[in-house]
């Protein structure tokens, strides 16, 4: 297994968690509930606090970034945001389907609020694009991979 795509999920697993923790912010600012950091409770057995939550969000997402470069990223069509955004539904599912019924706030947490499944979703749609397009950008494969986009980078790089 190569190290450079390792190191990249990383990076772009924690980038991904980083932008999608704001994006979870910016949403229960705004009055709406995303969900419930259910996941941790089921886990530990019992909520872990702020920070705790942030380190745990932050570790969650550098391993499906892993995960993905492992696993993932090869065997989906389109461009690393496509294939980020697709790997992300799988997590996104189990949230969805698992966590949130077995942590009593119905299938995609719809006890909690009618729009929380269309947060859920769209918050791990937004770590999965973001994750998937700075992995792209961050390994060097995709330039073997996506010919093209070599060649157009280097022309935005001369002008």
């Amino acid at each position: 297994m190569e190290r450079k795509p390792i190191r990249a999920g990383v990076l772009a697993g924690a980038i991904g968690a980083i932008v999608n923790s704001i994006a979870i912010r910016a949403t229960m600012a705004s009055g709406l509930k995303p969900g419930t950091g259910g996941l941790a409770r089921l886990i530990f057995g019992r909520p872990i606090g702020p920070v705790g939550s942030e380190i745990f969000h932050l570790t969650l997402g550098i391993g499906m970034a892993v995960a993905y470069v492992v696993v993932g990223r090869d065997r989906l069509p389109g461009p690393g945001w496509l294939r980020g955004l697709l790997f992300a539904q799988v997590p996104g599912a189990l949230q969805l389907f698992a966590v949130l019924p077995m942590t009593g706030h119905g299938i995609g947490g719809s006890a909690i609020s009618p729009v929380t499944p269309l947060l859920a979703w769209s918050l791990n749609a937004l770590y999965g694009a973001v994750m998937g397009e700075v992995v792209e950008r961050l390994d060097p494969r995709a330039a073997v991979r996506f010919p093209e986009r070599s060649a157009e980078r280097a022309r935005s790089k001369a002008t």
